[in-house]
């Protein structure tokens, strides 16, 4: 048999093998394989610190400052991550398969809380003061109905927003 052939034939033997290799020598090949499938939400959470939380590169000249700031930066991805699993959970709750977030009313069957956010995008609030500062009339603009649900299913007051 020739060089070519053998290495042919290791390659085929080896064909459709995925090698995963791990340190973490106390775990069962399950859990490796469960923590290898887990990476992509991991990536997925890194890649929301830098498109919707705009996480840049910045200069600091102490430590400190870069340490506080990392740090807020993960409590805020912490709490995006929160508000995104209360919304879902919610509508599993509520019998919701799906919200109307997407672009042209299209259904996400998992809301993300950037979409979320961006159904009260552009909602404003119009406030009449008379000449004594006080409140006369306040206007609002309209929520669409997928905002008023996500209000509902959030249980957060919808009066602010002029919903009554």
């Amino acid at each position: 048999m020739l060089d070519h052939e053998k290495g042919l034939e290791k390659v085929e033997r080896m064909d459709g093998l995925f090698p995963l290799i791990t340190n973490r020598k106390n775990d069962s090949l399950e859990e490796v394989l469960c923590k290898y499938k887990y990476q992509p939400f991991l990536e997925k959470r890194h890649e929301q610190l830098k498109s919707v939380l705009a996480v840049a590169p910045v200069f600091l000249k102490r430590p400190e400052r870069a340490s506080a700031l990392l740090l807020l930066n993960f409590v805020a991805l912490l709490i995006y991550a929160l508000i995104e699993r209360e919304l879902r959970v919610k509508m599993k709750e509520a019998g919701h398969n799906h919200l109307r977030l997407y672009p042209e009313c299209r259904a996400s069957k998992r809301p993300t809380t950037d979409m979320m956010m961006e159904s009260f995008l552009g909602l404003r609030r119009h406030r009449v003061f008379d000449d004594a500062n006080r409140l006369v009339h306040t206007y609002h603009d309209s929520v669409s109905p997928v905002a008023r649900t996500v209000l509902a299913l959030l249980s957060i007051d919808s009066a602010p927003y002029g919903c009554h």
